[in-house]
């Protein structure tokens, strides 16, 4: 029986030359790259006006909840004030009689 020879990839060699095959790497990446960047724009502009209307729509809603959350907040501490008020001259004019 005779000795069969293994393959390992110490062994391997590429099937094109150094430099074409960096060449074709960098012609590969640079080519994805900008089928990511075109993809994104077209996806950005036709998406635009939807996130725009949305976003509008958030701020609005935000507005208009923080809006109340401020008035319902300085009535109160308005109410609180007047009542603490009315309380000392209710005191002071009791204190002079």
């Amino acid at each position: 029986m005779g000795r069969r020879q293994r393959t390992s990839a110490v062994n391997w060699k590429p099937s094109l030359p150094a430099p074409a095959g960096r060449w074709w790497g960098l012609v590969g990446a640079g080519a994805g790259l900008l089928f990511d960047y075109v993809s994104n724009r077209v996806s950005e502009r036709l998406g635009r006006r939807e996130l725009e209307r949305a976003s509008n729509e958030a701020l609005k809603a935000t507005i208009g909840e923080l809006s109340r959350a401020f008035r319902r907040d300085l009535s109160q501490a308005v109410d609180v004030w007047f009542d603490d008020t009315r309380a000392i001259v209710a005191e002071q004019k009791l204190g002079k009689k």
